[in-house]
């Protein structure tokens, strides 16, 4: 099941010095963790693009499904104006397809996705892809972090 949202109609087009940024994550029950981690992405760029894990990726990644199927999850930041545009994850960890169809400046990652940021860093140098690599501060990680506040 594929979903996503467009907020405009900038697609793939890069004009003029317009910045696309594109973050990765569950955004299962979006929090002030969350929210704190996209308005760090939008502020380093202009455009921002959130891939919304698969379900069963999630369930892969933290051995766990999400409370929140990934069309909810996709319409909660949809209805965020900072978020331009929320499109469905990879069904298979590694395809990076987000990466391929909106070919962004920058990938935010936040400051506990160290598999991700490594991931991506392997990714970037054996396709020769010229994006940066920001990772975002944490917001209160000991409040805001998705796996305290589902306890």
């Amino acid at each position: 099941m594929e979903a996503s949202y467009k907020r405009s109609k900038v697609g793939n087009n890069k004009k003029g010095n317009m910045k696309t940024v594109l973050v990765f994550g569950t955004f299962d029950r979006l929090h002030d963790g969350h929210h704190a981690f996209l308005e760090f992405a939008k502020s380093v760029g202009d455009r921002l693009v959130a891939s919304v894990a698969d379900d069963n990726v999630v369930l892969s990644i933290k051995g766990r499904l999400p409370f929140q199927n990934m069309r909810e999850r996709i319409e909660c930041l949809a209805k965020m104006s900072i978020v331009d545009e929320a499109v469905s994850g990879d069904l298979v960890l590694g395809n990076w397809t987000a990466i391929n169809d909106f070919r962004p400046d920058i990938i935010v990652v936040g400051y506990d996705q160290t598999d991700l940021k490594n991931a991506l860093e392997e990714f970037k140098m054996e396709n020769d892809f010229k994006f940066d690599i920001v990772v975002a501060p944490s917001h209160e990680g000991h409040k805001y972090h998705t796996s305290i506040i589902h306890k």
